[in-house]
């Protein structure tokens, strides 16, 4: 089957695991680069001059649009599937039926109704894909209500070529990346008051990888660059604790590093919610929190318990890994959806 994906073209953005897993599963694939809808009026300092001038859709949307229907011309795709849909509008999926003929389908890797990563034409196509695939359970009735074709939850995965152990090897990654904890994701204004009060603790080691840990001396005094590819690997194989916060503005009950986490064998100590509840037993596979306090009152007690951690990481691991839990495996519900079985 010949495949357009429409989302950010270099690792380890969605689309990649996409185009990987798809090949491997013997399809032809295409990416159209979400990167070229986004010029310096969209950095996040001139985004109120932007979203004056053109409302909230990035400000090179029509670049992309352009660039999509060209390529649908020239590869005639069975299936248009986007993984960052904010710059494709109903407009251009209609253009693209008439073109190609195609299926088209979106798996939500970012709540629509975020304004912060959210246009109003994202909003409005929604009525325009064949099949829309959240993982957001919280959101489900409401994309419902935006969408003509099919809608489902289908949970984030792992990509296996990124996320599995790999320890430290040498004495300088070994001092850069043994921690008590390690946090990899940005500092939102809601996550504020848990990472604030690990970094906090004199006590614990605690490496924050990504960014806007502005917010707080002890957030900058703890803060890192972000840590992709292998430097994410090292980061997990090298602390005891893993937290994972969900983000309150996407509407998640889970993340994407609610299966990376476990599938690198780390220690997952995650917010607790309904979905993490579902994924995993508590104290099992998985140890959950609920406030600021409980978090650090946890990762102080596993990280003076190595037995009782590595066992829990263990069963996480074994969980995830041999769940069905790949990214292939959500394609394969993808095309199950649109084409049948």
């Amino acid at each position: 089957m010949k495949i357009i994906l429409v989302g950010i073209g270099t690792a380890p953005h969605l689309a990649v695991s996409f185009s990987n897993a798809l090949q491997q599963m013997g399809h032809t694939v295409r990416i159209v680069d979400e990167r070229w809808a986004y010029t310096p009026l969209d950095r996040k300092p001139l985004r109120p001059i932007r979203d004056a001038l053109i409302g909230s859709v990035p400000s090179g949307a029509g670049i992309l649009r352009w660039l999509l229907l060209r390529a649908c011309r020239a590869f005639q795709p069975q299936l248009v599937l986007a993984t960052t849909p904010r710059s494709v509008d109903r407009a251009t999926l209609a253009e693209i039926r008439s073109i190609a003929g195609c299926r088209l389908a979106t798996f939500l890797s970012d709540s629509p109704f975020n304004p912060v990563v959210s246009s109003s034409a994202g909003i409005e196509a929604l009525s325009g894909w064949d099949l829309v695939a959240t993982p957001r359970r919280a959101s489900l009735q409401r994309v419902q209500r935006h969408c003509e074709g099919k809608v489902l939850y289908l949970p984030f995965a792992y990509d296996p070529a990124l996320h599995f152990r790999e320890p430290p090897k040498t004495v300088a990654e070994v001092k850069q990346y043994s921690s008590d904890v390690a946090f990899l994701g940005g500092c939102d204004l809601d996550r504020v008051p848990y990472l604030d009060a690990l970094a906090s603790c004199a006590e614990i080691n605690v490496n924050l990888y990504g960014g806007y840990y502005h917010y707080t001396p002890a957030l900058q005094s703890r803060s890192r660059k972000p840590a992709f590819g292998r430097k994410y690997r090292l980061a997990l194989s090298g602390t005891k604790v893993a937290p994972c916060l969900v983000r309150k503005a996407n509407e998640d009950g889970h993340v994407m590093r609610t299966f990376e986490v476990p599938a690198c064998n780390a220690f997952l100590l995650a917010e607790r919610t309904e979905e993490h509840a579902e994924l995993f037993r508590e104290d099992h596979e998985a140890v959950f929190f609920d406030s600021p306090q409980e978090l650090v009152d946890k990762t102080r007690f596993y990280v003076k318990n190595d037995k009782a951690r590595q066992e829990i990481a263990n069963r996480g691991c074994q969980l995830i890994r041999g769940g069905r839990n790949t990214y292939a495996d959500r394609l394969a519900v993808i095309l199950q959806q649109c084409f049948g079985s």
